[in-house]
């Protein structure tokens, strides 16, 4: 065990790295922005698509795992069994947003813009139904009834908070734009509200686990639901303010968010 231990550390620190030089190498394209537009911003995605791609071993590596016949030790608990599906979905989030910056290419090669809504959208959005999954499996645990009321109350008053200042910068001129059709403006809603959802979901990892070898994975999601969150909030505070959202130094959330 003591082996299996010190393999695990030195695997995620390699990662650690490998994400660091990978999104060092995005935020640095970002900035120097070279080239054209259309240049820079089609390196951008490719990077934002493909480079989450690389954390999937680490997600279906406990499923390739158990279909070779192996073994993962978990205790018997319902609660805890259920633990392996949320590196499975994470994984189906990471699918999800590579397919939408797929479209994106597409997209953006062929027709310079993508329609709105389209291909591209539906494949965002998936990815967080698989999130939400995810962080609800790994937040099950047994708790008080005094203690699930004061996380309620908790997160409630977090999530008011958050919601209105949403509400005045985001999702209220997003709603009062509105679209061309009510599909467009269901489908430019349900972007700020997926992250207000995500924004709880935060709430639940940091007030609910307690588990010591849970930490360091709440630590490590929470900071990819942060900024995640942040990308998506000034991309659509960009897009309301100035009517373009290319090429942003904040668009490496994308990356970094989903490979962590």
């Amino acid at each position: 065990m003591r082996t299996l231990n010190s393999r695990g550390v030195r695997s995620l620190w390699r990662s650690i790295g490998l994400i660091v030089v990978i999104n060092g190498f995005l935020l640095t394209w970002l900035i120097l922005k070279p080239g054209s537009l259309h240049f820079y911003v089609s390196v951008e995605t490719i990077i934002i698509a493909i480079c989450p791609l690389l954390m999937l071993p680490y997600c279906f590596g406990g499923l390739w795992n158990l279909l070779r016949g192996g073994t993962i030790q978990l205790d018997t608990s319902p609660a805890t069994r259920l633990l392996i599906w949320v590196p499975i979905l994470l994984g189906m989030a990471i699918i999800s947003q590579s397919i939408g910056e797929s479209f994106f290419i597409y997209y953006y090669q062929f027709f310079n813009q993508a329609p709105f809504p389209s291909l591209e959208d539906a494949a965002y959005l998936s990815a967080y139904p698989f999130l939400l999954l995810a962080m609800l499996l790994l937040t099950r645990r047994r708790l008080p009834v005094a203690a699930r009321l004061r996380i309620f109350l908790d997160g409630l008053i977090l999530m008011t908070g958050v919601f209105t200042f949403s509400w005045y910068f985001i999702l209220g001129p997003t709603v009062l734009a509105g679209g061309a059709t009510l599909l467009a403006q269901m489908v430019g809603d349900a972007y700020p509200l997926g992250d207000l959802v995500l924004i709880f979901c935060l709430i639940l990892l940091s007030t609910r686990s307690r588990d010591p070898t849970l930490r360091p994975v709440v630590l490590i999601l929470s900071l990819g639901l942060i900024a995640n969150v942040f990308a998506d909030s000034t991309y659509d505070y960009r897009l309301l303010q100035t009517g373009t959202s290319l090429g942003s130094v904040t668009d490496v959330g994308w990356a970094l968010g989903y490979m962590l």
